[in-house]
């Protein structure tokens, strides 16, 4: 299990911004992750890739909406969604 890089968010399994919107959970939403609501601008969750963010050392590259921005990485609202590969 693991994280996805920014190559592979953007190229290998998602290649459009609608791709990598998503919702979460239930008990996501119990834990903290940032929840939208209808009033808010926030439409989707946010979760983090194990990519860092170009900006400096406390950014990573986290996934908005379905556009990869720089997050800082203390920021406990932003949620993960883990892949793993399989071969059949």
């Amino acid at each position: 299990m693991f994280l996805l890089s920014y190559e592979e968010a953007t190229s290998i399994c998602y290649t459009t911004n609608d791709e990598r919107k998503t919702i979460g959970s239930d008990y996501v939403k119990c834990q903290g992750l940032l929840v939208p609501t209808p009033n808010s601008s926030l439409a989707n969750y946010t979760w983090w890739l194990c990519s860092p963010d170009n900006y400096d050392g406390r950014y990573a590259c986290a996934i908005d909406n379905g556009a990869i921005q720089g997050d800082k990485v203390t920021f406990t609202f932003v949620g993960v969604r883990p892949a793993c590969w399989i071969k059949l």
